[in-house]
């Protein structure tokens, strides 16, 4: 064999060895790599709703895929998302990055719904948009009657639940607020001789019903009358039957001869 047949031989081995090397070297690496991709299940929690399945499988790297759509009563699903308030938005195209497995949870908004305003004999009636599941808030009003004091929006005309902006809609199937009043009642002062005073409690729409009876040594009492009035001879004093309105002055002063 000659020279130049022997160094041939010599080269086609090695390059047989390199190959055979890189081959070997290419199939761990593939075989490494398909041990590292890892699956991982991801639970579904829908927080109040009703969902189909509870889990499904997720790979690192891959997209989350198509996502059931829960329902819940009276709510609108928002999406899914990483933690039971706020969190991260998962949706079909996201890639998976949490390497463990891991719960996605359902967020909700309540669906809005119209209710009636009705003042109860202060007016018209009005409407408000109110949200299931949140609070009222600023969509109540606070109406105003003349010679009534408004208490408070309630489920019933008269009696009822008392709804505040912190109470939480829910479930009313009349879909309907009452405006509530009670009549004014103002705490008049009847002013005497010498600081002597007198307190009475009078109420809007109604009479005064029994005034006071001041005395003065050596005078005649007159009367109960507004300052304005005080030194006008020809003014008419209030009487038991003078009817109260909230513009009925809250002092009044004896007159003496």
């Amino acid at each position: 064999m000659t020279k130049k047949k022997i160094v041939t031989l010599m080269l086609s081995g090695i390059l047989l060895g390199v190959f055979l090397i890189i081959r070997s070297t290419c199939e761990n690496i593939t075989v490494s790599a398909a041990e590292t991709v890892k699956t991982y299940t991801v639970s579904l929690d829908p927080q109040g709703g009703t969902v189909n399945g509870e889990s499904l499988p997720v790979t690192i790297g891959s997209t989350y895929g198509t996502l059931p759509v829960p329902t819940k009563t009276n709510y609108v699903f928002k999406g899914w998302y990483t933690f039971p308030s706020a969190g991260t938005l998962v949706y079909a195209d996201k890639k998976v990055i949490i390497a463990k497995d891991h719960t996605l949870y359902a967020h909700w908004n309540g669906k809005e719904f119209e209710i009636t305003l009705d003042l109860n004999g202060g007016g018209d009636s009005k409407k408000a948009t109110v949200r299931y599941g949140s609070k009222y808030l600023n969509q109540l009003p606070v109406p105003v009657r003349k010679e009534y004091e408004f208490t408070g929006w309630y489920t019933g005309k008269s009696g009822g639940d008392k709804i505040t902006a912190a109470s939480v809609y829910q479930d009313n199937k009349l879909k309907k607020l009452y405006a509530q009043w009670k009549l004014k009642v103002l705490k008049v002062t009847f002013v005497g001789f010498n600081g002597e005073s007198y307190e009475l409690d009078v109420t809007c729409t109604k009479a005064f019903g029994t005034l006071p009876v001041p005395k003065r040594e050596g005078y005649t009492f007159k009367g109960w009358f507004t300052w304005a009035d005080y030194s006008d001879s020809t003014a008419t004093p209030i009487k038991s039957t003078t009817m109260v309105t909230e513009k009925t002055p809250l002092k009044f002063f004896a007159r003496w001869y």
